[in-house]
């Protein structure tokens, strides 16, 4: 989970308000205020108020994890971008995704994926 979403403030936001957003949060969720059926949640909710605040306060953890996450989103929407062209690849019935390519002494062989085996072979320029 994100840690900006844990302590519900913006990726903006100041020490202070973090500050604040913290002990709001630790206050309404503290596990000794809450009845025994919400004890062990609230424990849960309370460790990672605990971790979130913790990184968000020190300016040099902080940059850290900002980098951490910048890095994760360019990640992801690399994957995303990806998995649009593999759709796109699984539509086309000659698709490079529908063949398995293998180089034995210059020769690669290329062999369409279905029940029948068939081959097509390749001279590789070397």
């Amino acid at each position: 989970m994100d840690l900006y979403e844990s302590l519900e403030v913006s990726r903006n936001a100041s020490i202070e308000v973090i500050e604040g957003a913290y002990k709001k949060l630790a206050k309404k969720y503290h596990p000794d205020l809450q009845d025994s059926l919400k004890k062990s949640w609230a424990e849960t909710k309370m460790k990672q108020l605990n971790y979130a605040y913790e990184v968000l306060k020190d300016p040099e953890k902080r940059r850290q994890y900002d980098k951490n996450l910048q890095n994760e989103s360019k990640t992801n929407s690399q994957k995303e971008s990806i998995k649009e062209s593999d759709s796109e690849a699984k539509n086309s019935p000659r698709s490079a995704r529908n063949y398995c390519i293998w180089q034995v002494n210059n020769v690669a062989f290329r062999k369409l994926r279905s029940v029948t085996p068939r081959f097509t072979y390749l001279t590789i320029n070397g």
